[in-house]
């Protein structure tokens, strides 16, 4: 491993990792503790972090102090419920993703923030096409099989044959659905949305909207930052 891209240390899984089965920390079960020692085996440091859900991690010291999670940026429209959130929307004449962009632009510019929504969905769209053509079996034992592959391939011969079927839509936004959800059970790269169980669905309303609605730059960026909103609501 390389410790802030100058210190190399050798790391053993074998040796190195200790998994801790029937044990779980207090404040959440995702947890992680990392300890460094020097070469005669002193500890120089160690530290507990929190996995808690939709990409983001916690630290011990947070953990302890509610208020270290909250700080942050004061932003012009903070809302802690949908109800407060559509009282903004109204009060300002402004839609949700509107709010969301001004939100996100107190931390950086708008021109970062879109590039950002770009990065996303690249990194979904992605995951989709490799996920819709990998087949074989998940990693973890049990043995399942892949299967966004062959409802691919069934969907692109009904539409070769021209097969009238006004529901093919929906059976596309399964597949794409189920393409990331195989890719995260594999280990691939994946986009939380708002947590990996559910990083399937926003991905494949998104692809949807790309192929049959004839989409937008601008109108996936205001998808994904009225996304945004509901999934903070979700989270908090």
């Amino acid at each position: 491993l390389s410790l802030a891209g100058s210190q190399s240390i050798e790391l053993r899984i074998d040796r190195d990792i200790h998994w801790h089965y029937k044990e779980s920390l207090p404040y959440h079960p995702n947890a992680l503790t990392l300890h460094t020692y020097d070469a005669q085996g002193g500890v120089l440091h160690e530290g507990t972090f929190y996995s808690v859900g939709g990409g983001f991690v916690v630290t011990e010291a947070e953990a302890q102090s509610p208020a270290a999670l909250a700080a942050g940026p004061a932003v012009p429209f903070p809302f802690e419920n949908a109800a407060e959130l559509l009282v903004i929307a109204e009060r300002e004449k402004v839609s949700i993703a509107e709010i969301m962009l001004r939100n996100e632009c107190v931390a950086r510019s708008e021109q970062e923030v879109r590039d950002g929504l770009d990065r996303i969905w690249s990194a979904m769209s992605s995951c989709i096409d490799r996920g819709l053509h990998q087949e074989g079996v998940l990693p973890g034992g049990l043995n399942v099989k892949r299967r966004a592959a062959k409802i691919r391939e069934a969907l692109e011969e009904r539409e070769r044959s021209k097969t009238a079927d006004p529901l093919i839509a929906m059976d596309w936004i399964n597949v794409w659905a189920l393409a990331v959800n195989e890719e995260n059970a594999a280990g691939g790269k994946v986009v939380t949305a708002p947590t990996n169980g559910a990083a399937g669905v926003v991905p494949a309303v998104l692809r949807y909207y790309d192929r049959f609605c004839g989409g937008t730059q601008r109108g996936r960026h205001t998808f994904l930052l009225t996304a945004a909103a509901i999934c903070s609501l979700y989270k908090r």
